[in-house]
């Protein structure tokens, strides 16, 4: 039988180390904080360069893994900026890809992917949203931005966003359709609009963001069985940032399968680095 003495003892202990691992995991949630959840301050004082040709050419889907990560600013009146990382995007790459806009030709409609690397091209859906995408070098192809983290001018999104008031700041990007009404980006201003130049619509490099993340590889989504074959549905050309809340929609079973879909990335120079097991410091480590 234990003494008084031993037990006290062993309680004591016990406290002590349920302080250290409190403090262990306290730490973790702020670092994790620090890198996804950077105050509108941290951001907007954080060094950016806008993104220009030299990184819009590239193949369209290094160009959709590279645009994670980076940041969409749009300037609205006032000098006001919103912005938002990217989270997840999609390749289209064009006339041989059936789910492309461009796979039968270039139309008034989608003339917008077959301009330079590095132009807006946006069409409506459902006759009321719309949705932006990004040319890329080769014809008619082009990214098109799933979601976005927002970062800064976040009250600003939520009177653009429809019931925005009530949103969860995680639900007010997470969507082509919702990403665009949050940034007041329509087809009528900024179809054909060149990013290139840093006016009103533009992208930037950050380095307030993660300096690393894994990208998960999964089917892009709204791809229609009925109308599409079914390599057209199959295809993992949807990237998303593994663990982050403003995805908007996980696929568990591609997460699972490491090595053959899932790649960690370094941020600041947008190449891949080790594809495998390896996990990063990310929204994982919350789950």
């Amino acid at each position: 039988m234990k003494s008084a003495r031993t037990v006290r003892t062993t309680t004591q202990k016990c406290v002590r180390d349920s302080a250290v691992r409190l403090k262990v995991e306290e730490a973790v949630r702020e670092e994790v904080s620090a890198v996804y959840q950077s105050s509108p301050v941290e951001i907007a004082r954080s060094p950016s360069v806008v993104l220009g040709s030299d990184f819009y050419n590239q193949t369209v889907h290094s160009l959709a893994k590279a645009l994670l990560g980076k940041v969409v600013v749009r300037e609205v009146k006032d000098g006001v900026r919103l912005k938002g990382r990217i989270v997840e995007t999609e390749a289209y790459p064009g006339s041989t890809d059936p789910a492309s806009h461009t796979y039968r030709g270039k139309t008034e409609r989608n003339a917008a992917m077959f301009e330079r690397a590095g132009t807006a091209y946006v069409y409506i859906i459902y006759g009321m949203y719309h949705c932006l995408n990004i040319s890329s070098p080769e014809e008619g192809a082009g990214v098109l931005i799933r979601a976005l983290q927002p970062l800064t001018g976040i009250e600003t999104m939520r009177i653009f966003r429809k019931g925005g008031a009530t949103l969860k700041q995680t639900d007010l990007c997470n969507g082509p359709g919702r990403l665009c009404q949050a940034f007041s980006i329509t087809k009528t201003t900024f179809d054909k609009h060149d990013l290139h130049a840093g006016e009103a619509l533009w992208l930037e490099d950050d380095s307030a963001g993660p300096s690393e993340f894994t990208i998960v590889e999964s089917p892009r989504i709204g791809i229609n069985p009925k109308s599409h074959d079914a390599e057209s549905v199959r295809r993992p050309w949807r990237y998303y940032i593994m663990g982050c809340p403003d995805v908007s929609k996980k696929d568990k079973v591609a997460e699972l399968v490491h090595g053959s879909t899932v790649s960690t990335v370094r941020a600041a120079s947008g190449g891949s680095s080790s594809r495998g097991r390896r996990k990063t410091l990310d929204w994982a480590l919350q789950q």
